[in-house]
């Protein structure tokens, strides 16, 4: 008797699982590429454009100022107000310092550190 109620409840909780996968889903999904197909066809297709890469330079110098605080320079062909991120980090204990900056007419300073 038991047994037989088992294999009853896995055939219903099947045919639930079964029933409940199909219907107004599928019509709903029977419809839907037939209208994505027409609007792909009525979409312009972008023109493909080639861009030239840039080839960045960045030349760098660093400097301790009289107050033993680190500032870094340099120069680059970057635009202006490119935003730049200079990162130093002391070898020996690891300690990093950062600061974001924008280039002016090719030059650019972070500082002091």
């Amino acid at each position: 008797m038991g047994k037989t109620l088992g294999y009853v409840g896995v055939a219903l909780v099947g045919t639930l699982l079964l029933s409940g996968c199909s219907g107004p889903e599928e019509e709903v999904a029977q419809h839907q590429p037939h209208s994505v197909a027409e609007e792909r066809a009525s979409e312009p297709e972008p023109s493909a454009q080639q861009v030239e890469p840039l080839n960045v330079m960045i030349s760098t110098a660093a400097f301790l100022r009289p107050d033993r605080r680190l500032m870094v320079e340099g120069e680059t062909n970057l635009p202006n107000d490119a935003q730049l991120q200079v990162v130093v980090e002391r070898e020996i204990s690891r300690v990093r310092w950062q600061e974001r900056t924008r280039v002016v007419n090719g030059k650019f300073e972070a500082g002091p550190l």
